[in-house]
């Protein structure tokens, strides 16, 4: 297995996501109107294609409550090729498998009814993985529940369940340099 991605970049990335999925239930109230839950779903027009996520990413530009793109991180001047390498990946190197898996995951972590009400999974977190290709496969998507302890991890602890997608990638071959990683 590899390790983890640690570019600036993709941390970035990686967190812009597991903020915006920090909290399913608030996702669900402050997004369902927009109609993203129907793109996830593929009930909408978006087709399933190697793009998708890049053209549901371009979709929502500008549509983050109180400003931004739900999609794609805020710019920051260290960063100035961020989201050039990242449309890049998405149209160019994203299998058409993990937009599909990445899309149904998040939308089954969006929908998934808990038995107790609510929903299942109280949150989605998002990581890469630098690997290399095994038997022609360049990519896969895990996708895992996981569990948040909120107390001292006794028989009593109550835990949050939520569901973690790891990407596990090659480096990105755009061509476009990545950002200096000392700033």
């Amino acid at each position: 297995m590899g390790a983890l991605i640690h570019t600036k970049g993709t941390r970035r990335l990686a967190g812009h996501f597991n903020y915006i999925f920090q909290d399913t239930a608030k996702f669900v109230s402050d997004y369902s109107s927009t109609g993203v839950l129907d793109d996830l779903s593929g009930t909408s027009n978006l087709p399933n294609s190697p793009t998708y996520l890049f053209q549901l990413s371009e979709k929502y530009r500008g549509k983050l409550k109180g400003g931004g793109d739900l999609f794609y991180p805020a710019d920051h001047a260290g960063h100035k090729n961020l989201l050039k390498r990242w449309k890049y990946f998405l149209q160019h190197e994203l299998s058409l498998n993990c937009n599909v898996a990445i899309k149904n995951a998040i939308y089954f972590a969006l929908t998934c009814p808990s038995p107790s009400g609510g929903f299942e999974y109280k949150k989605v977190t998002f990581d890469t993985v630098e690997g290399r290709p095994v038997l022609d496969v360049d990519q896969t998507v895990l996708v895992s529940d996981e569990y948040e302890s909120t107390s001292d991890h006794t028989d009593n602890d109550l835990a949050t369940k939520y569901m973690k997608i790891v990407l596990v990638t090659p480096l990105t071959r755009a061509p476009i340099p990545l950002d200096d990683q000392t700033t």
